[in-house]
């Protein structure tokens, strides 16, 4: 998300100082960058292809990397990383060709999407372009899903103490965000490493705390799904309830309706009675 302000945020200035005119294509930017934020993927896809397309037929290339940046989020957070990695090519392709400024190719975002796709000679360097080694200062990667990533590369690799030193990074970060999911993950990874490493001591103490944090999550997940059936249950009740007191409304205007029928019927009968008095008054009166 700070990466989408940052962005939106140079975008407005440069527009604002040249003086041009927003237009629906930029519109269709912001609200694209707004469903990113709300995890709506293909609403997000949608508007931001629209924006692209239209700063492409106005060789926007500022814009059409702005935009291009926002699609690479997109598609990593459904990972679709091969995805991502095309448009930051394209987006690097674009900033060399046209002379943009350099800070539009963000690249810890394209040392990432290089790291997603297992390519990590690739992910070194542009890491080191904002002066990250990933051996001597990982630290400043500050990024949960990349340390997982790492660990996976460096676990596939047999190379178990650069697990540890990432996994540690990843545990550290995620205590501090209270990260309970990448928490579990981190000591995980842990556990697995110091049993290659023969440190079994270590080894338990890692597994214990996964299995605390799994029980925590299962226990929170059941308390949520009981929440859920007492929220549907609750509901079916009213609903029974609303239904019950439709039908007894039901069956009161039909006993009202049966009761007017017979009032109706009393009333047509007390005439009648009326009607044959006043004629028998009229023939004594005749006689």
């Amino acid at each position: 998300n700070e990466s989408v302000k940052k962005w939106f945020v140079c975008w407005w200035y440069i527009k604002k100082s040249n003086g041009l005119p927003s237009g629906t294509n930029h519109t269709w930017l912001i609200l694209g960058s707004r469903f990113i934020v709300d995890l709506q993927f293909d609403k997000s896809l949608f508007y931001l292809n629209n924006a692209l397309k239209t700063f492409e037929e106005h060789k926007d290339y500022f814009s059409q990397c702005n935009t291009l940046n926002y699609l690479a989020n997109v598609y990593r957070s459904m990972n679709n990383y091969p995805k991502a990695l095309e448009i930051h090519r394209r987006v690097l392709h674009l900033v060399q060709t046209h002379k943009l400024p350099s800070d539009l190719a963000v690249n810890s975002h394209i040392a990432m999407s290089y790291l997603f796709n297992n390519m990590l000679d690739s992910a070194r360097y542009f890491f080191a372009k904002d002066g990250i080694d990933i051996d001597k200062n990982p630290e400043k990667i500050n990024d949960n899903f990349a340390y997982n990533r790492l660990c996976e590369f460096f676990d596939g690799a047999g190379m178990p103490e650069k697990v540890v030193k990432i996994a540690q990074l990843s545990l550290q970060l995620a205590e501090k965000n209270k990260s309970i999911a990448y928490e579990r993950t981190a000591h995980e990874m842990l556990h697995k490493s110091y049993i290659n490493l023969k440190n079994h001591e270590l080894a338990l103490k890692h597994y214990t705390r996964a299995q605390q944090i799994n029980d925590s999550l299962e226990k929170a997940d059941v308390s949520i799904k009981l929440n859920q059936l007492e929220k549907q249950f609750q509901t079916q009740k009213k609903e029974t309830e609303i239904e019950r007191q439709r039908a007894l409304l039901a069956t009161n205007q039909q006993a009202l309706l049966l009761n007017q029928s017979k009032v109706n019927l009393l009333n047509k009968d007390l005439l009648l009675k009326q009607a044959l008095i006043a004629q028998q008054d009229a023939d004594k009166e005749l006689k």
